[in-house]
Formats: structure tokens, C-alpha cells, sequence
């Protein structure tokens, strides 16, 4: 090949790699301002979380790792909200009843599946558990499996 020939390919090859540099410098500050923006997401999660909860509530999902939100439809139920992802735990009568699961169609930040769970429970619980995924956990061996009122 004569230079003239080769002056085309090398212009093609530097153009092709500009453009790869251009796209891995925007993926780059793509994926750090996605970090960061995940990082600001928790924290106004977690403010939000901390104004809505009493002093109490706080303590307790700080102390124990969960929050308690009692039923407001069934006396001696009431759910233990994981601070972190996970099942539902469903109390009645200080003995545990279920678990459930629901769970956000996108992801959100850990503090307002906590709120979501706290909010659907209060709001309506009754629609909170149709939509859950729920798991009926055996009663002791010699006792009558209760109906529950869902």
C-alpha cells in the first residue's frame, strides 16, 4: 500500500479511537454521579425516615433492627419492619403468625422501603396483605391452626 492508501485507514482508526476515549470518559462520570446520586438518595431516604418516626420508633429500629407497627384492625397483631431488606414478620398475641413480603416495583433506598412498609400498614393494612406475599407459619403441635383475618 502506498502512503496515500494507509492516510484514510489511520484517520478512520484515530476517529474510532476518540470516539472510545469520549465514551469511556462519559461512562465514567456517568457511573460517579450514579454512585453519588445513590449516595444523596439514602441520605434524604434516611431524613425523611427519621422525621416521620417518633423518638421511640427511631430508637427501636436503631436499637433492635426493625420497627414495630402495630395492626390497626386486628388486637395483638403487629409487624416487625426490618431495617433492612427482607420478610415482614406478622406477630399475634406474641406469637409468630406469618411472614410477608412486598416489595417495591424499582429499587428505592432501604429507608423508604422501611417508610413504605409503615405507611401501607397504617393506611391500609387489608390492601397491604392481599398484595403480599405471604408465608402462614404452623402453630404448635397440639393446637388448632387459627383463621386468620386478613
Amino acid at each position: 500500500m502506498t502512503d496515500f492508501q494507509q492516510g484514510p485507514q489511520v484517520l478512520v482508526l484515530a476517529i474510532l479511537l476518540l470516539c472510545i476515549l469520549v465514551w469511556r470518559l462519559w461512562i465514567g462520570r456517568y457511573l460517579v454521579s450514579a454512585r453519588d446520586s445513590h449516595a444523596e438518595s439514602e441520605e434524604r431516604a434516611g431524613s425523611l425516615l427519621r422525621e416521620i418516626l417518633s423518638d421511640r420508633q427511631e430508637q427501636q429500629l436503631e436499637q433492635s433492627g426493625y420497627l414495630t407497627v402495630p395492626s390497626g384492625s386486628v388486637e395483638g397483631r403487629y409487624y416487625r419492619v426490618p431495617a433492612r431488606p427482607g420478610w415482614v414478620d406478622v406477630y399475634e398475641s406474641d406469637r409468630l403468625a406469618m411472614r410477608v413480603c412486598v416489595e417495591p416495583l424499582e429499587q428505592l433506598p432501604v429507608a423508604d422501603v422501611v417508610l413504605m412498609h409503615k405507611l401501607m400498614i397504617e393506611g391500609n393494612e387489608k390492601d397491604y396483605l392481599r398484595q403480599a406475599n405471604i408465608v402462614f407459619i404452623r402453630p404448635p403441635a397440639g393446637q388448632k391452626r387459627r383463621n386468620y383475618n386478613l
